[in-house]
């Protein structure tokens, strides 16, 4: 398990979605590492109501919205339910909620398996990099996920202090309910 895991709970062993490879709508390689200038635009929420719309949704989005902020290096976030459903996010226009809800779910399945079969435990969190960046799908207590998008030209290290902070916030929330 990551050094992490000891606060947020690793992934449930089942999950109950795939995405059959569908593309992202990632930042382009034009990206300056900010955003907008680049054609980017800036992240906005997209929150899907819980329940009665009170619920946790509005803690979450706030939780995304401050990760987000804080850095440049973040162009998205979301949480995930383990079956794909998007529970609050903030994307940028043109990425939409639901597709990054279901890729997030079939990597974290094929993630899941792999850990297990290949007797590395729990799954705590799936890295991958691509030639513009960074996909991080970070464990959020039981049954979520968090998933954060980020700039190639980071500095992993402070990012990924800065997202695993929020994963540990959002399994809070999600464990008060």
């Amino acid at each position: 398990m990551s050094e992490f895991s000891d606060n947020v709970s690793p992934l449930k062993e089942e999950t109950g979605a795939g995405a059959g490879g569908q593309a992202a709508g990632a930042p382009t390689s034009g990206d300056n590492g900010h955003g907008e200038a680049a054609g980017i635009p800036t992240p906005t929420p997209q929150t899907v109501p819980a329940g009665d719309g009170k619920g946790p949704s509005v803690d979450l989005e706030t939780t995304l919205e401050t990760l987000v902020e804080a850095t440049d290096d973040i162009d998205a976030a979301a949480v995930v339910g383990m079956d794909g459903g998007v529970m609050a996010s903030v994307l940028p226009a043109g990425l939409k909620a639901g597709r990054m809800g279901a890729m997030s779910a079939a990597l974290l399945s094929l993630g899941e398996k792999t850990a297990k079969e290949l007797g590395r435990g729990k799954l705590a969190q799936v890295f991958i990099e691509g030639t513009d960046g960074y996909v991080f799908l970070l464990a959020a207590g039981n049954g979520a996920v968090l998933c954060a998008l980020v700039k190639r030209a980071c500095k992993l290290g402070p990012v990924l202090g800065e997202i695993r902070e929020a994963a540990k916030s959002v399994a809070t929330m999600l464990s008060a309910d």
